[in-house]
């Protein structure tokens, strides 16, 4: 309740989107819609990370937030259109953009995942599992790199631990 306090006592002392500092009202409601989260307030959660973005659009820690939120609860397209956001803001976001590819690969966008995925190569070629800076975990990024392997007719890209895909082998254009 302590922090809860701390943030509310922030927003209500000025620090609005509109006012002079923006970045206390972002991380005041970045710091809301955490606690809302780890509550499993998810609704809250998402108003107060609405609220980050609109007080820093430049920021992109809100977007990323609200991404894993809408995918891990299902609505891949609202994570995929943050994401989106977050690449817009930083086309050098490997994790974003790797994110970004699998969102698209469960909306059936495999041409714009595999874009997505070879923008990330183009990059680092080992990524997520290249270099002595490990990334961060994120919502659907794993320890293991693509990979391709014949199934039954079809062509199987594992990208993550949790997600694999079976596209007919007409679909895919990779070699």
């Amino acid at each position: 309740a302590g922090a809860t306090q701390e943030y509310e006592t922030a927003l209500r002392l000025g620090a609005s989107s509109a006012g002079p500092w923006p970045s206390v009202a972002h991380d005041a409601h970045m710091g809301l819609a955490n606690i809302a989260k780890a509550n499993g307030q998810l609704d809250e959660a998402v108003r107060e990370y609405e609220l980050a973005a609109a007080a820093m659009p430049a920021n992109s820690f809100a977007y990323k937030e609200l991404a894993a939120l809408y995918v891990q609860h299902g609505n891949i397209s609202k994570g995929a259109e943050y994401l989106l956001q977050v690449v817009r803001l930083d086309p050098r976001d490997l994790e974003a953009r790797f994110n970004l590819g699998v969102c698209r690969l469960k909306l059936g966008q495999y041409r714009e995942a595999a874009a997505e995925f070879d923008a990330v190569a183009a990059v680092n070629p080992d990524f997520p599992t290249s270099g002595t800076r490990r990334p961060k975990p994120s919502f659907m990024a794993a320890p293991r790199p693509v990979r391709r392997s014949q199934k039954h007719g079809t062509i199987t890209l594992s990208i993550t631990q949790r997600f694999s895909v079976d596209l007919p082998k007409g679909n895919s254009s990779r070699p």
